[in-house]
């Protein structure tokens, strides 16, 4: 997803963007350099916290505030990275030990 954001320089000269407080997954994803999918797998390890308490169903929204300082954050992106790719590996071994022919089944 490509986000359209318009750049404002504040009386300080720091540059900030016109993004609105409360971002949807997908912005956020993007903004943070996730895939959307991998927002539930952070939220889920407590790496990610939604406003509110949604429920599981519902749409997550999160603070822009929040999702911009865990953008620059290093050692953050590091945990993140680590978690998702944990995840994606146990599920990709989970699903081949599922595919294995049983070899405990006589004929």
């Amino acid at each position: 997803m490509r986000i359209r954001k318009s750049i404002v320089y504040s009386d300080e000269g720091k540059v900030r963007t016109n993004l609105p407080a409360r971002l949807n997954a997908e912005t956020a994803a993007a903004i943070l350099g996730f895939a959307l999918h991998d927002i539930q797998i952070l939220c889920r390890a407590k790496l990610l916290t939604p406003l509110g308490r949604p429920a599981a169903n519902a749409p997550k929204y999160f603070a822009r505030v929040e999702i911009e300082q865990l953008a620059i954050d290093i050692e953050w992106l590091n945990r993140a990275s680590i978690e998702t790719s944990k995840y994606w590996r146990r599920k990709r071994e989970t699903s081949k030990e599922s595919q294995l022919p049983d070899a405990d089944i006589e004929r």
